[in-house]
């Protein structure tokens, strides 16, 4: 946990007033802090299935798109640091993956 908040102080210039683990993630560990942020944090590495190196070029490609929500910090670990969005909704929950796409493509 001291890790968690040396990041996430140090990348966002701000003291953590408050941390809780946020629940989900198989192979993550992610922490809803300040009640604004999550930070996501590796549990293990599971290549060849992902690849954090890869996942931040992705994040720098798509950061001016707007097709995405924005990327505070992400490392070569696959730490990362997104805003909370409050009642989201994951576009793939109750869709095919085709009408994923059809929603992304309007963008």
């Amino acid at each position: 946990m001291k890790e968690v908040l040396k990041i996430f102080e140090t990348t966002m210039k701000q003291e953590v007033q408050s941390i809780c683990i946020f629940p989900g993630g198989f192979s993550n560990n992610n922490y809803l802090i300040n009640n604004d942020y999550i930070m996501r944090r590796k549990k293990i590495y599971i290549q060849p299935f992902y690849d954090s190196i890869c996942e931040k070029g992705i994040e720098e490609f798509l950061k001016d798109k707007n097709i995405t929500i924005p990327c505070y910090y992400i490392d070569d670990k696959g730490t990362k640091i997104t805003p909370y969005i409050r009642n989201g909704v994951r576009l793939l929950k109750n869709s095919t993956y085709l009408d994923h796409i059809k929603l992304i493509a309007r963008k």
